[in-house]
Formats: structure tokens, sequence, C-alpha cells
């Protein structure tokens, strides 16, 4: 559960760092991607997908716009664990 609530905080500080100095590196956003897809990884492993699906939800929404395409990959990770709907 730890590696849940420190992936949460480490993408909730990567935008809040990230609105209020601007775009960081690409090294900055690849480790919380990182952070995000193990911890879906571990919810899902472990049967916790409902329990945590606001918590995923609000990362995605939070990380769209932000820079080197880490909302683009968010939303990516998001969309391959729990689905989307896809607009036509």
């Amino acid at each position: 559960m730890e590696l849940i609530f420190n992936a949460y905080r480490r993408e909730r500080e990567a935008e809040r760092i990230t609105n209020t100095y601007g775009d960081i590196d690409k090294k900055f956003y690849n480790n919380i991607e990182k952070a995000y897809d193990n911890a879906l990884d571990y919810i899902f492993k472990n049967g916790l997908e409902n329990i945590f699906k606001d918590k995923a939800s609000e990362i995605q929404y939070a990380a769209s716009g932000i820079g080197w395409g880490f909302g683009d990959y968010i939303d990516e990770l998001y969309c391959n664990y729990y689905g989307c709907e896809v607009d036509e």
C-alpha cells in the first residue's frame, strides 16, 4: 500500500512543481510515470482496483496537459489498466 500512496504523492508533487516552475526535464517525468505504472500494477495484481479507481482517475486528470508527453502517457497507463471510452 505504501507504493500506491508514494506514487500518488509523487504525481501530485510533480503537478505542483510543474505548475509553479514550468516544465522540468524528461527524466523527472519518467520517474513519476514509472511510479504510477508500478502503483497501478500493484493495485491490479492485488485486486484493489475498485478501491483506488478514483485516486487513479484523479491523477490521470491532474496530469493532463503537463509537458514532455507526461499527461498523454499517464492517460495511456490509466486506460491500459482501467479502460477508456473512446469518442468517435
